[in-house]
């Protein structure tokens, strides 16, 4: 008998502990949905809040509106349209410095008379600056000083962000910023030309152009005699049958794998030239065409609806000042 109150007393314990621990979930549930009910009815609020500080300021909102999208509609009367095209370069032959002094002059030019420059607002080259840039430019500065001592070399590697400039990257952006269309042969033509046509710069391309074609002559000599003595391998070893393996037949094969090797060296030096001739076939060689850089965002177009944005904006602010200065003159009564 006391065994089964004892066991009636431990169910109904156990009950009990399962009641109050579903009556803490219910409560932990009830916070949390009462917290998200709490928030939601706060951003309501300021919500409603704003469209209530709309109504009330609205002929604001509408003349600010209505005044900036007058601008906007003689927007080109009153601010002239500007095309801005960008243009990635490689300079060849340490011509960088010389394409530098070229778009500095070319900057002094810009809104003078001149028939190219005459609606050429702004004229600037930058580097392309990337991780990949800033590794070329660390490998070469190792290269540069490899005959120094170890602590020297420390010294530039730690610091070579620093000593670099923009001559030392390998690929440089130029921009142009003009108040009239350009064609895409204009610019390249008064970019690339006076470079690629200057006769320093035309002698060092052509004798590096030649040097490539000396070393292509070479490999391709050398490949057909590896074809020819292969040739010759394979005849005399069809004329002499032998079929049992010797010490100069192991030889023969030897010479004819270290003949294959080096016809795969030479087919590969073959296509790195090629890569390289065209690589530096240009003094300076066009990595991406002019082009004409976009801005599809209506707040930073000039037309007339970026200019309603505009006014919609400057209204807002206004109303926000308004109500700022409304709460400094309370706060001030309150407290003053």
């Amino acid at each position: 008998m006391d065994n089964q109150n004892q066991n009636r007393n431990q169910n109904q314990n156990q009950e009990t502990d399962i009641l109050v621990l579903l009556d803490y979930f219910k409560n932990g549930f009830k916070k949390i949905f009462t917290g998200i009910g709490d928030l939601f009815k706060s951003g309501l609020n300021i919500i409603i809040g704003f469209f209530i500080l709309l109504k009330r300021h609205a002929i604001l909102v509408l003349i600010c509106v209505i005044v900036f999208t007058v601008i906007g509609y003689f927007n080109k009367i009153i601010l002239p349209p500007s095309y801005n095209y960008e243009m990635v370069v490689q300079p060849n032959f340490n011509s960088t410095k010389s394409l530098y002094q070229l778009i500095d002059s070319y900057g002094k030019l810009a809104g003078t008379d001149d028939k190219f420059f005459k609606n050429i607002i702004q004229v600037k080259v930058a580097p392309v600056k990337s991780f990949k840039n800033d590794i070329s430019v660390f490998y070469k500065i190792i290269n540069d000083n490899n005959n120094d001592t170890i602590f020297s070399r420390q010294y530039k590697i730690e610091n070579f962000r620093k000593n670099i400039t923009a001559l030392d990257y390998p690929s440089q952006t130029i921009s142009i910023k003009s108040s009239s269309p350009l064609s895409t042969e204009e610019i390249k033509n008064k970019i690339i030309i006076p470079l690629e046509t200057s006769p320093l710069y035309s002698q060092i391309k052509n004798a590096y152009l030649k040097s490539i074609d000396i070393k292509e002559k070479y490999y391709i000599n050398n490949l057909q005699r590896i074809d020819t003595l292969l040739a010759s391998r394979e005849e005399d070893r069809l004329k002499t049958a032998t079929p049992t393996l010797s010490i100069k037949g192991e030889a023969k094969n030897n010479i004819e794998e270290d003949l294959l090797k080096r016809s795969v060296e030479l087919t590969k030096e073959l296509a790195y030239l090629e890569i390289e001739k065209a690589v530096n076939s240009n003094v300076i060689q066009i990595v991406s065409e002019p082009q004409l850089e976009e801005n599809k965002s209506p707040l930073i177009r000039r037309d007339t609806l970026s200019f309603a944005i505009y006014g919609f904006i400057f209204s807002i602010v206004i109303i926000f000042l308004i109500q700022f200065i409304k709460y400094l003159n309370k706060f001030e009564k309150e407290h003053f």
